[in-house]
Protein backbone atom coordinates (compact mmCIF):
# COMPACT_ATOMS: atom_id res chain seq x y z
CA UNK A 1 0.00 0.00 0.00
CA UNK A 2 2.89 2.37 0.72
CA UNK A 3 4.25 1.90 -2.81
CA UNK A 4 0.78 2.52 -4.23
CA UNK A 5 0.21 5.63 -2.14
CA UNK A 6 3.59 7.11 -3.07
CA UNK A 7 2.97 6.52 -6.78
CA UNK A 8 5.41 3.64 -7.30
CA UNK A 9 2.82 1.72 -9.29
CA UNK A 10 5.22 -0.82 -10.80
CA UNK A 11 6.45 -1.96 -7.39
CA UNK A 12 2.95 -1.89 -5.93
CA UNK A 13 1.57 -3.92 -8.82
CA UNK A 14 4.31 -6.55 -8.44
CA UNK A 15 3.78 -6.83 -4.70
CA UNK A 16 0.00 -7.02 -4.99
CA UNK A 17 0.28 -9.66 -7.75
CA UNK A 18 2.59 -11.73 -5.55
CA UNK A 19 0.24 -11.40 -2.59
CA UNK A 20 -2.75 -12.40 -4.74
CA UNK A 21 -0.86 -15.43 -6.06
CA UNK A 22 0.48 -16.61 -2.72
CA UNK A 23 -2.58 -15.85 -0.60
CA UNK A 24 -5.44 -15.80 -3.10
CA UNK A 25 -7.81 -17.65 -0.78
CA UNK A 26 -7.40 -15.15 2.05
CA UNK A 27 -8.96 -11.73 2.45
CA UNK A 28 -5.63 -10.02 1.80
CA UNK A 29 -5.16 -11.97 -1.44
CA UNK A 30 -8.63 -11.07 -2.64
CA UNK A 31 -8.05 -7.41 -1.89
CA UNK A 32 -4.65 -7.58 -3.60
CA UNK A 33 -6.42 -8.60 -6.83
CA UNK A 34 -8.43 -5.39 -6.65
CA UNK A 35 -5.29 -3.32 -6.11
CA UNK A 36 -3.57 -4.99 -9.07
CA UNK A 37 -6.45 -3.64 -11.14
CA UNK A 38 -6.17 -0.23 -9.53
CA UNK A 39 -2.41 -0.06 -10.23
CA UNK A 40 -2.98 -1.04 -13.86
CA UNK A 41 -5.77 1.50 -14.24
CA UNK A 42 -3.65 4.29 -12.76
CA UNK A 43 -0.72 3.21 -14.94
CA UNK A 44 -2.76 3.30 -18.15
CA UNK A 45 -2.72 -0.49 -18.64
CA UNK A 46 -6.44 -0.70 -19.24
CA UNK A 47 -6.68 -4.24 -20.59
CA UNK A 48 -4.68 -5.54 -17.62
CA UNK A 49 -6.91 -3.50 -15.31
CA UNK A 50 -10.07 -5.03 -16.78
CA UNK A 51 -8.59 -8.50 -16.37
CA UNK A 52 -7.59 -7.85 -12.75
CA UNK A 53 -10.93 -6.32 -11.81
CA UNK A 54 -12.72 -9.28 -13.40
CA UNK A 55 -10.47 -11.66 -11.43
CA UNK A 56 -11.30 -9.84 -8.21
CA UNK A 57 -15.03 -9.85 -8.97
CA UNK A 58 -14.97 -13.55 -9.86
CA UNK A 59 -12.97 -14.62 -6.84
CA UNK A 60 -13.85 -12.12 -4.12
CA UNK A 61 -16.49 -14.45 -2.66
CA UNK A 62 -16.58 -13.71 1.06
CA UNK A 63 -14.51 -10.54 0.58
CA UNK A 64 -16.64 -8.23 -1.55
CA UNK A 65 -15.45 -5.02 0.16
CA UNK A 66 -14.13 -3.50 -3.11
CA UNK A 67 -16.92 -4.84 -5.34
CA UNK A 68 -18.43 -1.46 -6.25
CA UNK A 69 -15.01 0.13 -6.72
CA UNK A 70 -13.90 -2.77 -8.93
CA UNK A 71 -16.96 -2.41 -11.15
CA UNK A 72 -16.38 1.33 -11.41
CA UNK A 73 -12.70 0.79 -12.19
CA UNK A 74 -13.60 -1.75 -14.84
CA UNK A 75 -16.08 0.67 -16.42
CA UNK A 76 -13.47 3.44 -16.51
CA UNK A 77 -10.93 1.10 -18.10
CA UNK A 78 -13.52 0.03 -20.69
CA UNK A 79 -14.21 3.69 -21.50
CA UNK A 80 -10.51 4.33 -21.91
CA UNK A 81 -10.37 1.39 -24.33
CA UNK A 82 -13.33 2.95 -26.23
CA UNK A 83 -15.49 -0.05 -25.42
CA UNK A 84 -18.45 2.15 -24.66
CA UNK A 85 -21.18 -0.50 -24.88
CA UNK A 86 -19.46 -2.66 -22.25
CA UNK A 87 -18.69 0.37 -20.09
CA UNK A 88 -22.33 1.50 -20.21
CA UNK A 89 -23.55 -1.99 -19.33
CA UNK A 90 -21.10 -2.11 -16.41
CA UNK A 91 -22.22 1.27 -15.06
CA UNK A 92 -25.84 0.19 -15.41
CA UNK A 93 -25.14 -3.05 -13.52
CA UNK A 94 -23.34 -1.07 -10.83
CA UNK A 95 -26.22 1.39 -10.47
CA UNK A 96 -28.65 -1.49 -9.97
CA UNK A 97 -26.52 -3.50 -7.53
CA UNK A 98 -24.60 -0.82 -5.65
CA UNK A 99 -23.84 -1.85 -2.08
CA UNK A 100 -22.03 1.18 -0.69
CA UNK A 101 -22.10 4.87 -1.59
CA UNK A 102 -25.61 4.76 -3.00
CA UNK A 103 -25.34 8.52 -3.51
CA UNK A 104 -23.23 7.67 -6.59
CA UNK A 105 -26.15 6.06 -8.42
CA UNK A 106 -27.05 9.19 -10.44
CA UNK A 107 -23.42 9.59 -11.49
CA UNK A 108 -23.26 5.99 -12.70
CA UNK A 109 -26.53 6.38 -14.59
CA UNK A 110 -25.26 9.57 -16.24
CA UNK A 111 -22.04 7.84 -17.28
CA UNK A 112 -24.00 4.88 -18.65
CA UNK A 113 -26.13 7.25 -20.73
CA UNK A 114 -23.03 9.06 -22.01
CA UNK A 115 -21.41 5.78 -23.00
CA UNK A 116 -24.55 4.59 -24.77
CA UNK A 117 -24.53 7.87 -26.71
CA UNK A 118 -20.85 7.34 -27.54
CA UNK A 119 -21.65 3.99 -29.17
CA UNK A 120 -24.70 5.37 -31.01
CA UNK A 121 -27.30 3.64 -28.87
CA UNK A 122 -29.48 6.69 -28.50
CA UNK A 123 -32.58 4.79 -27.40
CA UNK A 124 -30.68 3.07 -24.57
CA UNK A 125 -29.29 6.46 -23.50
CA UNK A 126 -32.82 7.87 -23.40
CA UNK A 127 -34.06 4.90 -21.35
CA UNK A 128 -31.28 5.36 -18.80
CA UNK A 129 -31.92 9.10 -18.55
CA UNK A 130 -35.63 8.44 -18.09
CA UNK A 131 -34.86 6.22 -15.07
CA UNK A 132 -32.78 9.05 -13.66
CA UNK A 133 -35.46 11.71 -14.21
CA UNK A 134 -37.71 10.88 -11.20
CA UNK A 135 -34.69 11.07 -8.90
CA UNK A 136 -33.60 14.51 -10.09
CA UNK A 137 -34.78 17.93 -8.97
CA UNK A 138 -34.25 21.55 -9.90
CA UNK A 139 -31.76 22.42 -12.61
CA UNK A 140 -30.46 18.86 -12.67
CA UNK A 141 -33.94 17.64 -13.67
CA UNK A 142 -34.24 20.39 -16.28
CA UNK A 143 -30.86 19.41 -17.75
CA UNK A 144 -31.92 15.77 -18.02
CA UNK A 145 -35.21 16.76 -19.66
CA UNK A 146 -33.33 18.88 -22.18
CA UNK A 147 -30.86 16.09 -22.89
CA UNK A 148 -33.70 13.64 -23.51
CA UNK A 149 -35.41 16.13 -25.83
CA UNK A 150 -32.18 16.65 -27.78
CA UNK A 151 -31.62 12.90 -28.09
CA UNK A 152 -35.16 12.42 -29.38
CA UNK A 153 -34.48 15.05 -32.01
Amino acid sequence: LTSFRTGDLATAQELFALLAKEHGGMKEGAYARYFVGKCNLEGGKYLDAIEAFDAYLAKSGRNPFFRDAALEGKAVALENEHRYQEAADTYLELSKTIKANTFMEPTYLRRAAADYRACNQTQKAIEVLETLLPKATGTDRRDIEMEIAILRG
